[in-house]
Formats: C-alpha cells, sequence, structure tokens
C-alpha cells in the first residue's frame, strides 16, 4: 500500500508504478483510501462495465432463474435470502444494472448488494438466535 505521504516525498515512485497497476493511497491508519489509475485504464474499465452491464441486463430480463442460479454461485450470501427475497434482488440488480449502463454511475448496484448482503447477514442472526 502508498500512503499520502509516499506520494507527496516520492511522486516519480508512484507515477511510474501507475504505469502498469493502480495506486491505492491509504490514510486514517490503513483505513480508508483512494485508487489512482490512469485515464486509459479508467476508460478501459468503463468501456468493459457497460459492455458487462448490457449482458447483464438482457440475461436478468430473460431468464429470471438463471440469473438466481448464477447469483446463487457468485454471491454466497444470496442463498441465505428467501426466496420473495431473491426475485426481489434480481430485479433490483435488473434496474441498477440498467442505470449503471447508461449512466457510469453504478453506486446503486453497490447499494442493492449491499443491502442484500446486510438482509442475508440479519436472516443468518434471527435465525442463529432462534435455534
Amino acid at each position: 500500500m502508498t500512503t499520502w505521504n509516499s506520494l507527496l516525498s516520492n511522486p516519480d515512485k508512484v507515477l511510474k508504478d501507475l504505469e502498469t497497476k493502480d495506486v491505492r493511497l491509504t490514510y486514517g491508519r490503513g483505513k480508508s483510501g483512494v485508487v489512482l489509475t490512469t485515464a486509459a485504464l479508467y476508460d478501459a474499465r468503463g468501456a468493459a462495465m457497460k459492455t458487462l452491464g448490457t449482458f447483464l441486463s438482457a440475461a436478468l430480463v430473460a431468464d429470471k432463474k438463471l440469473a438466481r442460479k448464477v447469483l446463487k454461485k457468485t454471491l454466497p450470501w444470496f442463498k441465505d435470502l428467501p426466496g420473495a427475497e431473491r426475485r426481489n434482488i434480481v430485479s433490483e440488480l435488473g434496474v441498477a444494472t440498467t442505470t449503471g449502463t447508461l449512466s457510469g454511475d453504478w453506486a446503486a448496484f453497490a447499494a442493492v448488494l449491499s443491502e442484500g448482503e446486510a438482509t442475508a447477514a440479519e436472516l443468518r442472526l434471527m435465525a442463529e438466535v432462534g435455534d
């Protein structure tokens, strides 16, 4: 990890690192940070997200059963949700994916994932307490 101090004291090294990778700058005892990247990599990621978002939107709409199956494999917490909540998450991800694809702002997508994971954790905790 690179700190803000190292960026200020040795910017050439940080700039050299940026030629081959992203640089994460940490502050607050490593708990927070920002990531520096090149414009080319940023643009490439944006294009990739738009392409992947288009595919994901199509899959979420075309085959919701397959979407739920894939989400169970990729999101460990997804299986802990009851069926109605899984269907709800798939619908919300569809909307958030479309929004992210069109606008480039994936905050709503991240929020759906975060809220779904929190709900699953709460349900697991309630089940443990109930046992």
